[in-house]
């Protein structure tokens, strides 16, 4: 299954690379893709193990049970990639949220008191 060019959310649009476009990770869609862009419950930047640096955004997507991911690159622009965040996931269960702000930079959190 490919996903669409270019994905619309928040007001923005966005062109997802091409290895989202052609090759997306499992029970990812545009669709779910937009959701977590639109409905984030955790942003910040994240550095990856190679140290590329992007927007993460998390969020709970309904009909599954983890958290999907969507990196988006620095300049808001791209897509970069989207996956379920199985480790996010835990640390969100267990009321870890030491991980996210030893793990994110900027880091917001909504619908938390």
């Amino acid at each position: 299954m490919r996903l669409p060019r270019e994905i619309t959310a928040g007001g923005l649009t966005r062109t997802d690379t091409h290895h989202l476009q052609n090759d997306p990770r499992p029970g990812i869609t545009a669709r779910r893709v937009q959701y977590v862009l639109d409905n984030w419950l955790i942003r910040g930047i994240y550095t990856d193990s190679r140290g590329t640096r992007s927007w993460g955004y998390l969020a709970f997507v309904t009909g599954l049970d983890k958290m999907v991911k969507v990196a988006v690159s620095l300049d808001d622009e791209r897509v970069v990639t989207a996956f379920l965040d199985r480790t996010a996931t835990g640390h969100w269960n267990r009321g870890n949220r030491d991980y996210f702000e030893t793990h994110y930079e900027n880091l917001e959190i909504r619908y938390e008191d």
